[in-house]
């Protein structure tokens, strides 16, 4: 009997949106492998059986910094059915008030307030945050220690060598992958 393979529900940032482009001049240099692995993952995920949960703060996000590419894929999604799921994100008022409490300076409250619409959209759906924001990463490794609920949430950067295979192999909720087992570096 086949396996089926379970269809995660992914939050991925605009950060991977605006990147994603296979060929873009633009990206030629130090960034073109960043646009290629970003391209590439959003197509494994379509290709695959995952979709992509979007509040509408986050589809207003995309739009303001989406490449071409990201567009296209997009668009594809939506036609696909189950595979865009525009989701109602829970208020989650007295988690942000803890992990505000947790931090000491008005940047990293700042970078907080600006990424908590991935971090809400992520605790309603399977938890799992796609983004190449390594900065906002470290910020909530630390800030897991303290704040148990955030912890399970699973971060994948599409830079990451293993991400395609990650992807492949049905987006699994790892340990290694969880914010609570990462190092803040």
């Amino acid at each position: 009997m086949p396996k089926t393979r379970l269809k995660r529900r992914l939050v991925i940032d605009a950060s991977v949106a605006q990147a994603a482009s296979p060929r873009n001049p633009e990206t030629e240099g130090k960034h073109y492998h960043s646009a290629a692995n970003c391209a590439k993952f959003l197509d494994k995920a379509r290709d695959i059986c995952h979709r992509v949960v979007m509040t509408q703060e986050i589809f207003d996000e995309w739009k303001s910094h989406q490449s071409k590419f990201a567009f296209r894929w997009l668009v594809s999604m939506k036609k696909r059915k189950g595979k865009y799921c525009p989701i109602e994100a829970v208020s989650r008022g007295r988690l942000w008030e803890r992990m505000e409490q947790c931090l000491t300076s008005d940047d990293e409250k700042h970078e907080l307030a600006k990424d908590m619409l991935l971090i809400r959209a992520a605790l309603d759906a399977d938890r799992i945050i796609v983004s190449l924001d390594d900065t906002m990463r470290r910020l909530l490794v630390r800030l897991s220690a303290r704040v148990g609920e955030i912890g399970d949430i699973v971060w994948v950067n599409p830079n990451e060598a293993d991400a395609l295979s990650w992807l492949e192999k049905g987006a699994k909720r790892e340990a290694s992958r969880q914010l609570r087992s990462m190092r803040a570096e």
